[in-house]
């Protein structure tokens, strides 16, 4: 099941031009390989976002679709005509508790392409996934830990520093992410109301 959820994330991001969307997810090693029943994360530019909604509410693939609109996001609900299900949770701004936490214009110049798809660094990922989570009153999801846990250990003592440096909240590791602590969550806030969009 699920051959046309999949064949659907290839089409949108053939659709999709470069600089106009971020994936803001672990990216499996192909668009195709989203599982079935799932729901794609991206940061979509005011001036794409209709036109996305458009061409995948198109697809003679899609039987149904539903769109609910909020302040800085639109769900886009998709029902195949196999029966297999796809949201894609359609992003025009970070923004937790009033906060914007992460600029536009930040997340789009540390974008890159993997396996087709535009993409964030690494550091990015870490940093949205982070404070997203904490911001909710939640650690790291621990999928996410073991994403990063497969970087090589070079990488992992960079990623960890970034965060360090940037923010002034030290780990010692990943895994230490996945607990919510209140303390770390008031230094994010910390540093979030001293940035300019707040």
């Amino acid at each position: 099941t699920g051959v046309q959820t999949c064949a659907l994330p290839i089409s949108l991001f053939e659709y999709l031009q470069p600089g106009t969307y971020l994936w803001l997810k672990a990216l499996p090693e192909h668009p195709a390989l989203v599982p079935e029943h799932s729901d794609i994360d991206l940061l979509v530019t005011k001036d794409a976002l209709q036109g996305l909604i458009d061409f995948a509410g198109r697809s003679p693939l899609v039987m149904r679709s539903r769109v609910t609109r909020k302040s800085s996001v639109v769900y886009l609900e998709l029902y195949f005509t196999d029966g297999s299900y796809l949201q894609l949770d359609l992003l025009t701004a970070l923004v937790r508790k009033g906060l914007e936490y992460l600029p536009l214009e930040y997340l789009f110049a540390q974008q890159l392409e993997r396996n087709g798809v535009s993409t964030c660094t690494p550091e990015v990922l870490l940093e949205h996934v982070l404070l997203f989570n904490f911001l909710n009153g939640s650690g790291l999801p621990a999928r996410y830990a073991e994403y990063f846990l497969d970087f090589p250990l070079g990488d992992q003592q960079r990623l960890l520093g970034f965060i360090a440096g940037k923010y002034g909240i030290r780990f010692d590791s990943f895994r230490q992410m996945c607990t919510f602590r209140p303390a770390i969550k008031a230094g994010f806030l910390s540093f979030l109301r001293r940035q300019p969009a707040n």
